[in-house]
């Protein structure tokens, strides 16, 4: 996993005073740069961390203390380069493109059904707490990069996860104000086709659209080929 996706984990740790250097000693993780843009720290051992700072720190849900952190401009040269991506289109064709270079044991892909798409986002080899730890983030950051083009009111048509519920998770996913599908084979996000012509932010970003023919030049052409 890329080692942005700890930063707000630990910057948690240390706003509240924990030992977090002697945290990283006792699971491994000291010897890492969390710091460096191209380091990326194996999972396992940072389940570890969360582990300890649940039994030394006393936090009774580590999903719930910590998820709200994460900021996709905030998560490594990837995270800043689809926020900066000059339409939703391109942002999740992106995503799909770079999947896992920002999580190896993670796979994404746009689904469009005329007038209804799918971001779909699926993890390898993980356990139920680890699932419900990087789906509920997942859901949060994926909800996070669509509000930098659809604005804080934007919500999708649905909300697909593999997980039973959701419940706890309310105050960072709206799951009070859409459909929630449980129990589903990939997490994600349902949408309108549309919403793929929505701007995202400086438009600086990539836009490399792998498939889409190159006469396709305008937005419309390239939403109405995906069709």
């Amino acid at each position: 996993t890329h080692s942005s996706w700890f930063l707000p984990v630990l910057q948690k740790l240390n706003k509240a005073g924990a030992p977090v250097h002697r945290y990283l000693q006792k699971v491994g993780l000291d010897r890492y740069n969390f710091e460096q843009s191209d380091s990326y720290i194996p999972l396992s051992q940072f389940f570890d961390l969360l582990k300890i700072v649940h039994e030394k720190e006393g936090v009774a849900s580590v999903i719930s203390e910590f998820v709200g952190g994460y900021k996709l401009e905030e998560l490594g040269d990837v995270g800043r380069g689809l926020a900066s991506c000059p339409d939703l289109l391109t942002a999740c064709r992106e995503t799909q493109r770079t999947d896992a270079q920002f999580q190896t044991n993670q796979r994404f892909w746009l689904e469009v059904k005329g007038k209804q798409s799918k971001l779909h986002n699926v993890y390898l080899d993980l356990n139920h707490e680890q699932s419900r730890f990087m789906e509920v983030s997942a859901l949060v950051i994926m909800m996070e990069g669509f509000r930098i083009a659809g604005g804080q009111s934007w919500l999708p048509s649905e909300i697909h996860t593999t997980l039973d519920s959701l419940e706890e998770f309310d105050k960072f996913l709206p799951i009070n104000e859409c459909d929630v599908k449980f129990n589903q084979s990939s997490l994600g996000l349902v949408f309108p086709t549309i919403d793929l012509s929505l701007q995202m932010g400086s438009g600086q970003g990539p836009a490399i659209l792998t498939g889409i023919p190159a006469e396709a030049s305008s937005l419309s052409e390239r939403i109405e080929y995906l069709i």
